[in-house]
């Protein structure tokens, strides 16, 4: 019968008293053979794959209770790298690793970039000064990806166009990348995108990894950007008769996600409604927009746009209140008097 295999260690961990006198080495090899064990099983696969999430879950918790400093925590690294090597195809690998799990990857992985010596290709330069930020919430498939494409790239840390295109191929589709890539490119006379777009088409593309599975692949997302950006520059003259919002270009996409997500925008596809908004609208510093600018900042908003679209919304329902609901805004001055007395 299958049950927490984890139970005395968390008794040990968190000072309980312990109903087992075996050291701790005998109890880590006692639930090895205990989740081994559960793979013979006449349950089901799909109930022993329940276990299995279930026992990564407890791991988990239990690693982010303690201390990052805490000597137990090489226990419980010991016990996830074995589980994840003999039942990680049972888990769900979108879970979030634990703080000391990812810490100890973060040093591990890219160490070459923090070696002495001058990285002279520019994807080098960003990866030295960007790759802290991979490891922000990250989950257990990202960690092992991460892995991978930190072997793989440190032959070609010196050469860009290597560097460049093998990202590309392993789907590297962190959206920093993306950014990066568009912001370098966007200077690019119309003869250099058509190469450029060219040489992107050609690339042979994984699709058995990325760096975030919710998003399309680096290599569509670039396409797409050099495609609309061409256009752009083909387009000449910009028409007069587009809508001028006082607002960014973040913005303005940070909106139209909103939208798209409460299925306000459901009679088109997002690429027919990025194309349609950048075809009729201006912001307040671009008189032109590219449906790959606006595509760059739907997938890659920050908080700080969230939060000053956030404050937007806030000033149109208090505006709607006092039009329409003038109790609920008479409500909300006295919440906000009697706050401040």
């Amino acid at each position: 019968m299958m049950g927490d295999e984890l139970q005395e260690l968390k008794s040990r961990i968190h000072g309980y008293a312990a109903t087992c006198a075996c050291s701790d080495e005998e109890l880590i090899a006692g639930i090895i053979l205990k989740w081994r064990d559960a793979s013979f099983s006449p349950l089901s696969n799909e109930s022993i794959g329940r276990y299995y999430r279930w026992q990564l879950n407890e791991l988990v918790k239990l690693s982010t209770e303690l201390p990052i400093n805490d000597q137990r925590q090489q226990l419980l690294l010991s016990l996830i790298d074995h589980f994840l090597l003999a039942h990680g195809l049972f888990c769900d690998l979108s879970q979030l690793a634990p703080p000391v799990y990812v810490e100890r990857a973060k040093e591990q992985q890219f160490t070459y970039l923090r070696a002495p010596g001058k990285l002279n290709s520019t994807t080098g330069k960003w990866l030295k000064a960007s790759s802290p930020s991979f490891y922000d919430a990250c989950n257990f498939r990202q960690l092992r990806y991460l892995g991978e494409v930190s072997t793989l790239l440190e032959p070609h840390i010196r050469h860009e166009e290597n560097l460049v295109n093998l990202l590309i191929s392993l789907n590297f589709n962190y959206l920093g990348y993306y950014h990066h890539l568009c912001d370098i490119w966007d200077g690019l006379s119309e003869a250099a995108l058509e190469l450029k777009r060219a040489e992107i088409n050609s690339l042979p593309v994984r699709e058995d990894c990325s760096y975030d599975p919710r998003w399309p692949s680096l290599k569509a997302l670039l396409y797409g950007w050099l495609n609309e950006k061409n256009d752009l520059i083909k387009g000449g003259t910009i028409p007069m008769t587009k809508l001028h919002l006082n607002m960014s270009v973040a913005h303005l996409a940070f909106l139209i996600r909103l939208l798209k997500e409460e299925g306000v925008t459901t009679a088109c596809t997002l690429t027919e409604l990025l194309t349609q908004v950048s075809s009729c609208i201006r912001t307040k510093k671009q008189a032109a927009i590219s449906e790959g600018s606006l595509s760059k900042e739907f997938y890659g908003t920050d908080q700080h746009t969230a939060a000053r679209v956030r404050d937007l919304l806030h000033r149109m329902v208090a505006n709607i209140n006092r039009r329409f609901f003038p109790l609920v805004a008479g409500f909300a001055v006295s919440a906000m008097l009697l706050a401040l007395s």
